[in-house]
Formats: C-alpha cells, sequence, structure tokens
C-alpha cells in the first residue's frame, strides 16, 4: 500500500472503549499514540483533558519516551495555532501544556501503584506502596 492509500489508525478508533494498541518495535506505536492524544485534546465532541488519557507500557524508558514526544507535540501544534491565530485550538492546547504533568503515562507497574495508593483506605491496605525490584520463584 502506498504512503497516500494508508489510513491512519488514530481516525478509526471507537473512542467510546479502551483501546490497545500492540505492535512490532519500529512500527510507529509512539507515533499513533502521538496522534491519537492530539485527537482527543482538539476534538470537538470529545474535548477530553490531557490528564483524562491513560497511557500505560511496559519499561521506564518507553513510558520517558512517549511523555516526551507528547509533550512536543503539543507544543508544537500549540506553536501553530498561535501563529495562525486559532484561539479555539491554542487554548485546548495551552489547557494541555499546563496539565501536561498530571498526565497519566507510566508503566504498568507504575500505574498500579499509583491506584493502590490512591484508593489504599477501600482496599484496606498500606497508604505507602514500595514496587519491588526482587524476583521470586515459585517452586
Amino acid at each position: 500500500m502506498s504512503e497516500n492509500n494508508k489510513k491512519n489508525i488514530w481516525e478509526e478508533i471507537d473512542y467510546s472503549k479502551p483501546t490497545i494498541i500492540e505492535a512490532s518495535a519500529g512500527t510507529g506505536k509512539t507515533y499513533t499514540l502521538e496522534r491519537i492524544v492530539l485527537e482527543l485534546i482538539l476534538d470537538k465532541e470529545r474535548n477530553y483533558s490531557v490528564n483524562e488519557i491513560l497511557i500505560v507500557t511496559f519499561t521506564e524508558k518507553a513510558a520517558g519516551e512517549i511523555k516526551e514526544r507528547i509533550r512536543k507535540i503539543i507544543t508544537e501544534e500549540y506553536d501553530k495555532a498561535r501563529a495562525n491565530n486559532d484561539a479555539e485550538k491554542a487554548l485546548k492546547l495551552k489547557s494541555a501544556i499546563d496539565l501536561f504533568d498530571s498526565a497519566d503515562i507510566s508503566t504498568i507497574h507504575g500505574f498500579c501503584k499509583k491506584i493502590l495508593t490512591q484508593y489504599a483506605f477501600e482496599n484496606n491496605s498500606a497508604l505507602s506502596q514500595e514496587i519491588s525490584k526482587d524476583t521470586y520463584t515459585l517452586e
């Protein structure tokens, strides 16, 4: 399929349901995530805030890269919107930039720790959780 005939997966996703993107290394997962986040922030019907979007990955390295790239694309699009005098788009993107540090972009373990800590009282568990790097073998 030629580049011009490729479908953009972020245009075909049913955003009313959770979505999993699973693909081999180097196939454009992070690029697709950037576009999905941008789509969710800018779409007039859904109108999500960046801190309402959850992105979970396996490694700290991947989470850091995704976070860096999403912040970069939001900032670039904000600069373009300002240059084009698109006040509505610029306002949404500025809000995303301001709230970006509260965005849920983390590893699976980090997200689980956050939830366990946040709902410790309801789960009858310790208020402080620690992720162990130890490995255990079941016998």
